[in-house]
């Protein structure tokens, strides 16, 4: 499925961004996954290219995002200790979208949807605290696929969301608070 599988830590930030730079124009759909922290040459804190950052490039260059844990691009843990804050500013700078995109509180339950059944099939219910504000994802991007969302439809968690212009892709996977008495995976 995968032709290739690279891991990098922060000593190897340099190999890092020659890679990205290698990859990101290259016709294939390449996969960045974080896991909630974004890296200096991704994206440099506290918001310094606000417009043209490498992870901007990245997506404009038709590949894809995966964030896994915390909210994207809001800060990171560079050589150990927490860096200076991009603060909810970063996924919006990167993505060209409102501030308001990742919401900064839980917004109830997150329901399996059709598609969560469909894709991902041991995924539960679960109260977000970082959910995707559905409606603050607006032209050139869209809604490929909401896994789980509140009642309302309006915050989803995870989720994919599309840039039809560039072809970039970016998954949100944030998954904190279980409700009392949900299954849980171990």
């Amino acid at each position: 499925m995968f032709t290739d599988v690279k891991q990098f830590n922060d000593s190897q930030l340099v190999t890092f961004s020659t890679w990205i730079d290698k990859n990101t124009n290259d016709g294939e759909l390449d996969i960045i996954w974080l896991n909630g922290c974004t890296p200096s040459v991704l994206y440099q804190f506290p918001n310094v290219n606000a417009d043209g950052s490498r992870a901007e490039k990245w997506l404009d260059g038709g590949n894809m995002i995966i964030n896994v844990g915390d909210w994207f691009a809001y800060c990171s843990y560079e050589g150990g200790s927490r860096q200076a804050d991009n603060g909810d500013a970063g996924a919006a700078n990167i993505l060209d979208l409102a501030a308001a995109v990742i919401a900064g509180a839980a917004q109830g339950e997150m329901k399996v949807t059709a598609a969560g059944q469909q894709y991902l099939p041991s995924l539960n219910a679960v109260t977000s605290d970082r959910p995707i504000q559905l409606s603050a994802v607006v032209a050139p991007w869209e809604v490929a696929a909401a896994f789980a969302q509140n009642d309302a439809g309006t915050y989803a968690d995870p989720v994919v969301i599309h840039n039809t212009a560039t072809g970039g892709y970016v998954a949100f996977v944030t998954r904190l608070s279980p409700p009392t008495g949900s299954r849980t995976e171990d």
